[in-house]
């Protein structure tokens, strides 16, 4: 196919196109009418615009230097400053804290362990309340198991957290700190996805069906 393309690509520009422009570059004998007059004395005096802006900077290469090399920094500091994430995480007022003990652990053991993680949210600044859900494990697509729980952290009003300078950043930073030091299971503290299925904490789901 890409054979083909290449021949007749070669036969049209060995005998149509020449054709072409012969016609296109005759000279002209007879008048213009009324559009090609007015759409020539368009394009001419836009062409003239064009070739004074462009002798303009010409004549000022050395500030277009400079102009150009800080557009590139501007573009160089929005490249690194952009968050890189899939999509960005937003402040929704809730985020989602997982515990996952070893398999088999008893449901027991996982409520004694989730007690200890709500005394942990309840000395954090921000966080205001919590819903505890046992037996839900975050890290086999919320499958009931045992040794598995999921408490979905509210936090103040935004109005509350702006006063005391808490951002989910802050917030998230000291509670990840604080969660590091539970050692029975692993505790993780994530952001819900700004659009539900995607994201880090979303990811993608896919399914065969016959």
């Amino acid at each position: 196919m890409i054979a083909a393309t290449a021949v007749i690509s070669a036969i049209n520009a060995l005998s149509l196109k020449p054709v072409q422009c012969s016609q296109y570059l005759r000279p002209q004998t007879g008048k213009l009418n009324a559009f090609y007059r007015g759409f020539n004395a368009v394009y001419n005096r836009f062409e003239n615009w064009y070739a004074a802006l462009v002798s303009w900077v010409v004549h000022r290469s050395g500030r277009m230097m400079v102009i150009y090399l800080a557009l590139m920094a501007v573009t160089f500091w929005g490249f690194i400053s952009v968050p890189t994430g899939f999509i960005p995480e937003e402040d929704q007022g809730y985020a989602i804290v997982g515990v996952q003990l070893p398999d088999g652990s008893s449901l027991e053991r996982t409520k004694e362990v989730t007690a200890r993680v709500e005394k942990i949210l309840a000395d954090t600044p921000g966080v205001a309340h919590w819903i505890n859900i046992g037996g839900i494990s975050l890290l086999d697509n919320s499958a009931t198991l045992s040794n598995g729980a999921v408490l979905y952290t509210i936090y103040d009003s935004f109005k509350k957290r702006g006063k005391a300078g808490l951002s989910q950043e802050k917030i998230l930073a000291d509670l990840r700190k604080k969660l590091a030091g539970v050692q029975d299971a692993i505790v993780f503290a994530v952001v819900p996805p700004a659009i539900q299925g995607l994201g880090v904490s979303g990811g993608f789901q896919m399914m065969l069906q016959l």
